[in-house]
């Protein structure tokens, strides 16, 4: 995987002031180890579970492949999730809880209370929460959000109720295709 400092405008799904990148780990570089609380870690868990419906929902572009932890080497996964907090987006491989669980990735305090005060992804509110950051329709996938400056959404309450709808089956479709 592409490693990025915690906290960094930008990772490869998405850059720019508003963006936190949180858990782009490998083995060269050291990382913050520490508890977490089962709160915490079960609610991280939920979004991992959910990164293509979460990455459905932001517009972003899909990344096939699969990263094999570099740490175990015993855990594969090939998405990423975004969780909104007010004027920021924490921007997360969804290996991120695998981090977390089995190498005591110790994230920023910031992200873990983001996680917990998030809505999850698939539910109407994380929809409303993400307005701001979803990648325009006429910007070309698979760029995230370089270059795109949230203060400029629009109300886009149409194309959030449609991608809601679809987010069930899109997360289906998703999920066998990063399998494969």
């Amino acid at each position: 995987m592409t490693y990025y400092r915690d906290k960094s405008k930008r990772c490869m799904t998405a850059s720019g002031p508003h963006v936190r990148a949180i858990g782009w780990l490998d083995k060269k570089h050291r990382f913050r180890k520490g508890r977490t609380s089962l709160e915490f870690r079960e609610k991280l868990r939920k979004f991992s579970e959910s990164a293509s419906s979460s990455t459905f929902s932001l517009g972003w572009g899909v990344f096939f492949g699969h990263h094999t932890c570099e740490l175990c080497e015993k855990f594969s996964s090939g998405l990423n999730f975004g969780v909104p907090a007010g004027e920021i987006l924490y921007v997360a491989p969804e290996m991120v809880s695998h981090y977390v669980e089995n190498h005591r990735y110790r994230p920023p305090k910031e992200f873990v209370k983001a996680v917990l005060d998030s809505p999850l992804p698939d539910t109407r509110e994380y929809s409303d929460a993400i307005a701001r950051f979803r990648r325009p329709d006429d910007q070309p996938a698979g760029y995230g959000t370089e270059g795109y400056d949230p203060a400029q959404a629009g109300d886009s309450s149409q194309v959030t109720s449609a991608r809601t709808e679809a987010n069930g089956v899109w997360n289906k479709i998703l999920r066998i295709l990063s399998r494969s």
